[in-house]
C-alpha cells in the first residue's frame, strides 16, 4: 500500500473536519429553517424524545456514516486512483459552498438563461478545490476550521432552544369554565379566497344580478358593505386577522397560542354551540372540538416523518432552481397543508380539514351536507380556496380542465406579463369561477331555508383578500395601480331576523368581522381589538384604509376612490350583464363572433396547431368535464414574429377569437374558452383558423394535432415561464 503523503489530512483531524463540514453544510441549513415552519411543527406535535433524536442523528449519526464512507473510499483509491482519494471530503466542502453561494448565484437573471445551476456548481467546485489544496499547506486555515467545530454543539443547542415552546410536554387540559353568550343565535360564516368585491358590481355599482343572481339575492336581505377591504394581502395572515379583529403583525403566527381571543374560542368556550369548522389554513380552532382527535404517534414514527420531510427539503436548499437533476417533491405538511384524520367525508361535526387547495368542490358539498338543524345553536364556518387560482370551473360546477397548471399562465413571480391578452383571458376564467361561488352560495341559502335557519341566523359572507389582473403588475402585491382590486373584498352581513336590506359605503375592513359577531352575540371581549362593531352606532369610521403585504403597508383614502377607477377598467375589459357583456369576447377581433364561415375565403394552411386533449378527472365530485377550453401552440412559431389573430368556429360559426401570446417566452401559444352550452354537446366539433391580413376576409385553416393532456404543451410552459415558484421549493412557494 502506498504511503500517505506527509501533508495529507488523516486521523482524528480528518474526522473532526468531516463532522464540522456536515454541521455547516447539512445540519445548520435545516436546523435554522425548521423552527420557522410554524404550521409544520404545530401539526407534527413533536416531543422531546424525537427532537433530541433528530439532533443526534443530524449532528452525530449522519457525519459518522459519512466518515466511514470516506475512510473506505480513501483506502480503496489510495493506491489505485490517488487523485480522487479525497472525493468524499471534497463533496462535503461542495455542500457547504453550495449553501453559502446559492443566495448569491441562484437569481432570476441567471435562471432565465438556464445557467444558474452551472454557475453555482462551477464556483463551488473551484473554491472547493482551492480549499482542499491549501487546507494542509497553511496551518491557519486548518486551525480556523477546527475552531469552527464548536458550531456542532452550538447548532444543536440553539435548535433545542428555539423548539422549546413547541415541544413542551402536553399537560392534561383542565376543565374549562363555560362563558355563555347572552344571545346564542346560529352563526354561519363563509370566507372565500382571493375574491375581489368589485367583481360583483355593474356600471351602477350594484350587484350584477345577471351574472351573480345569488349574491344579488343575498344583498336584498342583508347589509352589503360596498367599500369593504381586507387588512392583509396574504391568506396566512388575513385569516387570523379576520378571526381575531387584530391588525396584521409579523410577530404573530397563525396559531391559537398567538391569538388567544378569536372567534373559534369564543364560540367553543360558550359551550352553547355545535361547531362545524372547515378551515384548511390557520390553526386557530382547537382540535379538542373533535371527539376523535389524532392519536399521538410513537417517537420513531415522528422521527421518521421529520427525517423524511427534511430529506426532501434539503436538495431545494442547496441546489439551483433550474437544476437539471430532478429534485424530490416536498411533502405537503411542510407547507402547513396537513391532512388530519378528521377530514373523512362522512363527518358532520367538529374541525374538518382538507388540503387547502385540494378537492375544493368536495369541501363545499361536504359543508352543505353538514348544514342541518341541531339540538344546540349552530355554528357553521367554511373557508374555501375559491375563486382562488387554479381556475377550472364553469358557474354550473362543471369544469373545463381537470389538471390546470400550478401557476397562472403569463405570470413571473406572481407578476403579470405586460401583455394585453393574458390578463383578460385570466379575468374571464376567474369570473366564471366567481359564478360557481354564486351557485354555491345559492345552495347554502336554500339549505338554510329548508332547515329553518336562514331567518334566525347571523350570516356573514366575505373573503380574505382580492386579486388583480393588471398587465405588468402583481396579482397579489398591492401598489398604486392595482391596490383597489387586491384590497376590495365582498362583505355581506345578514343579521338575525333582519327585515330591511342596506347598501353601505362605510370604511369597513376585515378586522371588523370578529367584534361585530361578538356584539351580535352580546359577548363582551376580554381584550380590545383593532376592529369595530358594525352594529355599534357610536363607532366612528377610520380616516383611512390600510393593507399589509410581506411587512409592507399600503394606505388608501377612506372613501376609496381607486375602486371606481378599477370598476371602470373591469367594465371596459369584460363588461357586465346589464350593458355590453364581453365575458366571452375578450380576444381581438371580437366583432367576428357569430359570423358564418361561408362569409370568408378559406385557405388550407400549412401551420400545425398542437392542441391539448383535456380528459375527465376523478377528483371532481359532482361536475363533469365540458371541453370548452381549447389550449394549444402553433408549431415552430417564430418568437420574433407578429402575433397571429385566431378564430375558433363550431359547426360553421365563429364562436371565439384569440391571439398568439407575445412577450412571455411562449411563442405561438394560444387559448380559447367557449361558453359551456356550446361544448356540452359532445358531437359539436371545432375548427381553428388564422386571420389572413388583407382587404378580403380570408381565413387560413390550421391543421390540428391532438396531444395527451400535459404531454406536450405544459412541458413547454414549465420551461418557458422561468419562475422561482416551482412546486416544492420551500423558500419561494407562494403562501396561500
Amino acid at each position: 500500500m502506498t504511503d500517505v503523503p506527509e501533508n495529507e489530512l488523516v486521523g482524528w483531524r480528518r474526522y473532526l473536519h468531516i463532522f464540522t463540514l456536515s454541521a455547516f453544510g447539512i445540519a445548520q441549513p435545516l436546523l435554522s429553517l425548521i423552527p420557522d415552519r410554524t404550521l409544520f411543527i404545530h401539526d407534527l406535535q413533536p416531543r422531546w424524545g424525537e427532537t433530541a433524536l433528530y439532533v443526534f442523528c443530524l449532528l452525530l449519526v449522519l457525519p459518522g456514516v459519512i466518515s466511514l464512507l470516506d475512510r473506505g473510499w480513501f483506502k480503496l483509491t489510495q493506491s489505485r486512483l490517488p487523485r480522487i482519494r479525497n472525493a468524499v471530503f471534497f463533496g462535503m466542502q461542495m455542500l457547504v459552498l453550495q449553501a453559502l453561494l446559492k443566495p448569491v448565484l441562484d437569481v432570476n437573471m441567471l435562471q432565465k438563461q438556464g445557467v444558474s445551476w452551472l454557475v453555482l456548481i462551477a464556483m463551488s467546485a473551484i473554491f472547493g478545490a482551492m480549499w482542499l489544496r491549501y487546507l494542509t499547506r497553511f496551518k491557519a486555515i486548518e486551525t480556523w476550521l477546527l475552531a469552527c467545530s464548536l458550531g456542532i454543539p452550538c447548532f444543536g443547542g440553539v435548535f433545542i432552544w428555539k423548539m422549546a415552546p413547541a415541544v413542551q410536554p402536553e399537560v392534561e387540559a383542565a376543565a374549562v369554565e363555560a362563558k355563555p353568550v347572552t344571545n346564542p343565535v346560529p352563526v354561519v360564516m363563509i370566507v372565500f379566497d382571493e375574491f375581489c368585491g368589485i367583481s360583483l358590481q355593474n356600471e351602477k355599482r350594484e350587484i350584477d344580478g345577471g351574472r351573480f343572481p345569488q349574491f344579488d339575492r343575498l344583498a336584498k336581505t342583508a347589509n352589503w358593505y360596498r367599500n369593504a377591504t381586507t387588512s392583509c394581502g396574504q391568506t396566512i395572515d388575513a385569516l387570523p386577522t379576520l378571526l381575531s379583529g387584530l391588525s396584521p403583525n409579523v410577530s404573530r403566527q397563525p396559531i391559537a397560542r398567538d391569538y388567544p381571543q378569536n372567534l373559534f374560542r369564543l364560540i367553543q368556550e360558550s359551550q352553547q354551540y355545535d361547531m362545524v369548522v372547515f378551515e384548511p389554513v390557520s390553526r386557530l380552532c382547537d382540535e379538542r372540538i373533535n371527539d376523535d382527535r389524532r392519536l399521538a404517534r410513537s417517537v420513531w414514527e415522528q422521527l421518521l416523518t421529520l427525517c423524511h420531510t427534511t430529506a426532501c427539503v434539503y436538495p431545494h436548499l442547496i441546489f439551483a432552481k433550474d437544476s437539471l437533476v430532478p429534485m424530490p417533491t416536498i411533502p405537503k405538511p411542510w407547507f402547513g397543508m396537513s391532512h388530519p384524520a378528521a377530514s373523512g367525508r362522512e363527518r358532520r361535526q367538529g374541525l374538518i380539514q382538507y388540503y387547502w387547495d385540494g378537492d375544493r368542490d368536495v369541501q363545499i358539498n361536504h359543508f352543505l351536507d353538514c348544514v342541518t338543524k341541531r339540538e344546540k345553536s349552530e355554528f357553521y364556518f367554511l373557508h374555501v380556496v375559491l375563486p382562488h387560482f387554479p381556475w377550472q370551473f364553469y358557474p354550473s360546477g362543471n369544469y373545463y380542465i381537470s389538471n390546470p397548471p400550478m401557476i397562472p399562465l403569463g405570470t413571473d413571480n406572481e407578476t403579470w406579463a405586460a401583455n394585453d391578452l393574458v390578463c383578460p383571458l385570466a379575468w374571464q376564467k376567474y369570473l366564471l369561477q366567481v359564478g360557481y361561488m354564486d351557485s354555491c352560495l345559492g345552495q347554502l341559502m336554500d339549505q338554510l331555508e329548508r332547515e329553518g335557519l336562514f331567518d334566525e341566523c347571523l350570516l356573514i359572507v366575505t373573503a380574505d383578500h382580492g386579486v388583480s389582473f393588471l398587465p405588468g403588475h402583481s396579482r397579489r402585491k398591492p401598489d398604486g395601480e392595482n391596490m383597489a382590486e387586491i384590497m376590495s373584498i365582498p362583505f355581506f352581513i345578514k343579521l338575525p331576523h333582519q327585515k330591511e336590506a342596506k347598501v353601505l359605503d362605510r370604511n369597513v375592513e376585515s378586522i371588523d368581522v370578529f367584534p361585530t359577531i361578538a356584539d351580535v352575540l352580546k359577548q363582551p371581549l376580554v381584550t380590545p381589538t383593532d376592529g369595530m362593531s358594525l352594529i355599534d352606532e357610536a363607532a366612528v369610521d377610520r380616516p383611512r384604509k390600510m393593507i399589509m403585504f410581506e411587512q409592507l403597508s399600503t394606505i388608501a383614502e377612506a372613501k376609496f376612490p381607486q375602486a371606481r377607477k378599477a370598476l371602470q377598467r373591469q367594465l371596459r375589459i369584460v363588461g357586465s350583464s346589464t350593458s355590453k357583456d364581453r365575458l366571452y369576447k375578450v380576444g381581438p377581433r371580437a366583432d367576428l363572433i357569430g359570423r358564418k364561415l361561408d362569409e370568408f375565403v378559406i385557405t388550407e394552411g400549412v401551420r400545425i396547431a398542437n392542441v391539448v386533449d383535456n380528459r375527465p378527472s376523478k377528483l371532481i365530485e359532482k361536475g363533469k368535464l365540458v371541453p370548452g377550453l381549447i389550449d394549444g401552440q402553433i408549431d415552430k412559431f417564430d418568437e420574433t414574429a407578429k402575433p397571429l389573430n385566431l378564430v375558433c368556429a363550431i359547426n360553421g360559426v365563429i364562436q371565439s377569437t384569440s391571439q398568439t401570446y407575445v412577450g412571455i417566452n411562449m411563442p405561438g401559444r394560444f387559448t380559447f374558452l367557449l361558453p359551456e352550452e356550446l361544448r356540452s354537446d359532445a358531437t359539436s366539433s371545432f375548427d381553428l383558423f388564422a386571420i389572413v391580413p388583407g382587404k378580403k376576409p380570408t381565413l387560413e385553416r390550421l391543421r390540428q394535432v391532438r396531444h395527451r393532456e400535459g404531454a406536450y404543451l405544459f412541458r413547454e410552459i414549465s420551461r418557458a415561464n422561468v419562475t422561482p415558484q416551482r412546486a416544492g421549493t420551500p423558500k419561494t412557494v407562494s403562501k396561500p
